[in-house]
């Protein structure tokens, strides 16, 4: 192979990298915190409570469901990559939930302490 051609071929593959660095979005998710477990009809383990949760810091309203599936995070780990957008994800793990908010298609989210999620609670999706 003669030197033109590998600089050929190491041009086209610095573009290309150069193209896929440009066209992939930033994440646009943002970690707010890591809320306690607490129990009960009311506990976090209720869609209701984070539609409570978001009413209080947020402004206006959003619905909220739970995902056990955990096909939905690609059937275990810690990591969760978001098919839709939405207002807030939590993350649920061991006794914790980790709360992200504004959350685009595509954004990668990961428990706190690399714990397994049990579930996830899914509020305000959109396409």
């Amino acid at each position: 192979m003669n030197s033109f051609s590998i600089r050929s071929i190491v041009a086209v593959a610095a573009v290309a990298a150069l193209t896929f660095v440009a066209v992939s979005p930033a994440s646009s998710a943002t970690f707010v915190e890591t809320v306690a477990h607490t129990g009960g009809p009311s506990g976090t383990n209720h869609a209701s409570y984070w539609e409570s949760y978001w009413s209080t810091n947020y402004s206006g309203s959003t619905t909220c469901y739970k995902v056990e599936d955990a096909n939905r995070w690609g059937g275990s780990g810690d990591t969760f990559v978001a098919d839709f957008d939405f207002d807030m994800v939590v993350l649920k793990y061991a006794t914790s939930n980790d709360v992200w908010i504004d959350v685009s298609f595509g954004d990668s989210m990961a428990t706190q302490t690399a714990q397994d999620i049990s579930h996830l609670i899914l509020c305000g999706e959109s396409t």
